[in-house]
């Protein structure tokens, strides 16, 4: 492991708290569980316009997990990955959602966002069933009959993490729900 992937694991370890939301009392859980999993990109690799136009997936604007999903959902051999960007021009780490293609980066929301900027990337793989059942899930428990502006592509990570636990979707989202959280 070089040296600048050992410094980016060190901060997101010793910052998570402040970068994504942890359930209440799993805090230490969820970081060893993420820590152990994380996979690192140090050279992360920008997709091309050529290529989004060959997967013909329309990116929104405002989602880099939207983004991704769609691209796996449309094309799996686009691996969803999500977890943190960073680089040396910002301080903290980035949560973030980007594909993985023969164990390069895609970042195809990095088309829209930042086109200039370079990133490292450090993220766990999302299976493509977990995607598609939490999305069967929402639309089944009528989440998104209940709110048309409900984009039902959203950061998965802390679902996945829980599921990885042995709790279910309908159990994650009780406890959510129950505890007055705001769904991320």
């Amino acid at each position: 492991m070089d040296e600048k992937t050992k410094s980016d694991r060190q901060r997101i370890s010793d910052h998570l708290s402040e970068i994504i939301y942890i359930v209440p009392g799993l805090e230490d859980i969820f970081k060893e569980w993420l820590l152990g999993l994380l996979e690192s990109f140090p050279n992360g690799n920008y997709a091309t316009q050529d290529e989004l136009d060959e997967l013909g997936v329309e990116l929104s604007s405002n989602s880099c997990f939207w983004n991704s999903q769609k691209v796996t959902i449309k094309r799996p051999e686009y691996l969803y990955y999500e977890g943190f960007a960073m680089n040396d021009d910002i301080t903290e780490s980035m949560h973030h959602a980007f594909n993985v293609l023969d164990n390069e980066v895609k970042d195809f929301s990095a088309l829209i966002y930042y086109p200039e900027r370079y990133y490292r990337y450090h993220g766990i793989n999302i299976p493509l069933d977990f995607i598609l059942e939490l999305h069967a899930f929402d639309n089944i428990s009528g989440i998104i009959a209940e709110n048309p502006n409900y984009i039902p592509f959203y950061p998965v990570l802390h679902k996945y993490f829980y599921y990885q636990q042995g709790k279910s979707i309908e159990e994650y989202n009780q406890y959510v729900i129950d505890d007055k959280t705001v769904f991320f």
